[in-house]
């Protein structure tokens, strides 16, 4: 149970799989558009209090 968040009326634990690909699988996100696009990912992760276990760009 300890990574299970609460709230005053209910203990919860959220899962999300993103899987972000173009239809051909073309690598799109690559050099510096990979690096600034970790970054706003974990940026927004952090304010939103989201842990991330895992992650690859």
């Amino acid at each position: 149970m300890e990574h299970y968040r609460k709230s005053s009326y209910c203990t919860y634990d959220i899962k999300y799989y993103l899987v972000w690909i173009t239809r051909d699988r073309k690598p799109v996100i690559t050099g510096k558009i990979a690096v600034r696009t970790r970054e706003l990912i974990r940026l927004v992760c952090q304010s939103n209090e989201v842990e991330i276990l895992a992650g690859h760009v």
